[in-house]
C-alpha cells in the first residue's frame, strides 16, 4: 500500500549451495582497491631543469598492480611555473614509471629560470593506467 518501503542492504548473490561471509569495505578500503587500476591527478611538482624544460614527478596514492601507462592531459597551458605563470609545453614524456610513482619531462615550453619551482595545472591532469 502507498507509503510503504522495503529497505534491502547488504545482498549478496552467489553461485553454488555455500555462501561465504559478506564482506563489508570502507570507502577508503575500496577505492584504494580501485587504484591499484587507475589514477588521475594534477598533483605533479619539480622544477625548470633546462630553459625551455620542466621536470616533474608525482607519487602515486597506492602501489598500482603494475607499472600504469601514462596519458597526459592537455598541452594548453599545463605547467604552472612561479614567477614565470602559466605555459604550454607540447613534448610530454614519462621517461621513469614505477608501480608507486611517476617521473617526467614537459619540453618546449617558453624559457625560464633553471631551478623554478613548477607544478602541473589542474585543467591537465595525468593518468596511470594499470588494467588488466
Amino acid at each position: 500500500s502507498a507509503g510503504e518501503f522495503l529497505y534491502l542492504s547488504d545482498v549478496k548473490l552467489e553461485a553454488g549451495e555455500t555462501a561465504t561471509p559478506f564482506e563489508h569495505r570502507s570507502y577508503g578500503d575500496e577505492l584504494a582497491l580501485c587504484q591499484r587500476y587507475f589514477y588521475k591527478t594534477s598533483n605533479a611538482f619539480g622544477s625548470v631543469y633546462v630553459s625551455n624544460s620542466v621536470g616533474l614527478g608525482m607519487s602515486l596514492p597506492v602501489t598500482m598492480r603494475s607499472a600504469p601507462s601514462i596519458t597526459f592531459g592537455s598541452t594548453t597551458d599545463n605547467v604552472h611555473t612561479f614567477g614565470g605563470g602559466d605555459a604550454s609545453y607540447t613534448t610530454n614524456t614519462a621517461f621513469m614509471v614505477t608501480t608507486d610513482s611517476v617521473k617526467m619531462y614537459l619540453q618546449d615550453g617558453p624559457t625560464r629560470t633553471v631551478g623554478t619551482f613548477a607544478a602541473l595545472n589542474s585543467g591537465s591532469p595525468i593518468s596511470a593506467n594499470a588494467e588488466l
